[in-house]
């Protein structure tokens, strides 16, 4: 099953589940929301990443039913969490995000992307920094002049284009796919979005691509592509300590 953490107004992720769940056969995909975090459920085991259980769209579920994570939000936001006391809820938020951040680390499945740079989905770059990591590659990036006064104006975006590992969403030239792959590589990062001029050079990166229906699929394919592999690439640690929230209402929730 992939997991799409997002949150609950997130029409796109909502599209994809349910575009997923079309087919026949068990539950493909689940969607995570702020809303879960506060639910009864929860059992995460730091010995065991891939034991114990979570809680998506209301329902609990086997930890061990996950064959990846794509994850669509930067931080977990106090705004989200109105079923917690006001006074509580930029701690609860820290709180929730600071889980997720440990979880999204260890899980031993494939996960679009890892939290890194401080936020969920990293690697946590500003435009740029991707823009110095795509010169440093050797490719053509727009060249912007920094006042004090107000910001840069950006050139329009002519061509988008989205990695997923090395696979390529969207047409676009042969450079402009060979720039993003480089930047995936180099950044250790298995989506990420490229946005580039009429003239090929890079105007943005980001790690949170709209979710069309090719997306979604590509994201399908690299998951099952990269099952066995990314297991070794997870933080966890064999430390006997066990992480429980097996009831992980917040303090503070209200009833």
């Amino acid at each position: 099953m992939l997991l799409i953490v997002g949150g609950s107004y997130d029409a796109e992720a909502r599209s994809a589940v349910a575009h997923l769940n079309r087919r026949p056969g068990p539950q493909r995909a689940a969607l995570l929301d702020a809303a879960d975090l506060s639910r009864p459920g929860w059992r995460l085991l730091a010995n065991d990443p891939h034991g114990g259980s979570l809680v998506a769209e209301g329902k609990v579920l086997p930890v061990s039913d996950l064959t990846g994570v794509l994850v669509r939000r930067l931080a977990v936001y106090p705004e989200e969490l109105q079923h917690v006391h006001a006074d509580d809820r930029a701690y609860v938020a820290s709180e929730m995000t600071a889980l997720l951040a440990w979880w999204l680390r260890v899980l031993p499945v494939p996960v679009l992307n890892r939290p890194a740079g401080g936020i969920l989905c990293g690697p946590g770059r500003r435009p740029e920094q991707w823009r110095v990591a795509a010169r440093d590659l050797g490719f053509p990036v727009v060249l912007l002049r920094r006042e004090a006064t107000r910001p840069p104006v950006l050139p329009a975006i002519h061509t988008e284009i989205v990695a997923v590992g090395e696979e390529i969403v969207g047409e676009a030239l042969q450079t402009q796919a060979d720039c993003v792959l480089a930047l995936s590589r180099e950044a250790n990062v298995p989506l990420l979005y490229a946005g580039f001029d009429e003239f090929g050079a890079l105007v943005m990166a980001h790690s949170l691509p709209r979710l069309s229906v090719d997306l979604i699929e590509a994201v399908e394919r690299y998951v099952e592509l990269n099952r066995e592999s990314d297991q070794s690439l997870a933080e966890w640690s064999t430390s006997p300590t066990t992480r429980v929230a097996s009831n992980c209402v917040p303090a503070g929730a209200q009833p």
